[in-house]
């Protein structure tokens, strides 16, 4: 199953986990016709969480419910994951774990990443879900990022695209991953923000704080303008039953 979030013509395609695992199906972070991230997959205790719902309130906003797989020594049930994604002109992920057990629990949290900056119709042309499927392959992978305090810069030589990775929390880098190391004490929590900003044509890139106070001005933006349509909607079927009533 795949899930679209989307704001004007910025979205992502995952899965119920809120995966993004390259090429099946387009799925990816896209800006301006160009694939920003085509990799984010969560794991746990070096496992993939068990997925237990998900909603879309509205188009910009997803969130998805987890659970922990039993690995790692961690039982079944002991941990919840929430990952919520917003989509503008950037993407944000916000990564909530609880520990649910009666004792004290150590584990990793990880996100494998990948930006390939590949344009749309390339990887439309190598997936077979698509009229546009010429048969091709695309490597997701990419070029490696450099890492730069809270920050990696994915980027593909003299290519005029860029991504840069926000990340909230402290973190190492192996094989492509941003990892974590978690304690959390009974009814504890642990979270953390992941935020994607596509740079075009040579435009300098915010910093982390500026980016992120963007992000949240577009959520306010987002959200008063899906306001304003649903009133405006509600008064065109107001305005169309009055029409139809007998006088």
């Amino acid at each position: 199953m795949t899930l679209t979030v989307l704001e004007g013509t910025t979205f992502c395609v995952c899965d119920e986990r809120g995966d993004v695992d390259g090429t099946p199906n387009a799925a990816g972070f896209f800006a301006a016709d160009t694939r920003f991230l085509s990799r984010s997959i969560l794991t746990v205790g070096g496992a993939r969480p068990e997925p237990l719902s998900h909603a879309q309130p509205v188009p910009h906003i997803a969130a998805f419910v987890m659970r922990n797989a039993v690995v790692g020594g961690i039982g079944p049930n002991k941990l919840s994951i929430e990952r919520e994604r917003f989509v503008a002109r950037g993407m944000e992920d916000h990564i909530v774990v609880v520990n649910h057990a009666q004792e004290r629990l150590e584990f990793e949290v990880a996100l494998e990443l990948a930006c390939d900056l590949e344009d749309i119709f390339t990887v439309k042309s190598a997936d077979p879900g698509f009229a546009e499927f010429a048969g091709g392959s695309v490597d997701s992978a990419g070029r490696p990022p450099e890492v730069d305090d809270d920050t990696l810069l994915y980027s593909d030589g003299d290519y005029p695209a860029r991504a840069l990775v926000h990340v909230s929390q402290p973190f190492t880098l192996t094989d492509g991953a941003v990892r974590f190391r978690v304690a959390l004490e009974p009814r504890a929590h642990w979270e953390v923000t992941v935020a994607v900003q596509p740079v075009l044509d040579g435009l300098a890139p915010l910093d982390t704080v500026a980016f992120r106070h963007r992000l949240e001005r577009e959520r306010d933006r987002a959200n008063d303008s899906l306001a304003a349509w649903q009133r405006s909607a509600l008064r065109e079927r107001y305005a169309e039953r009055r029409a139809v009533l007998p006088r």
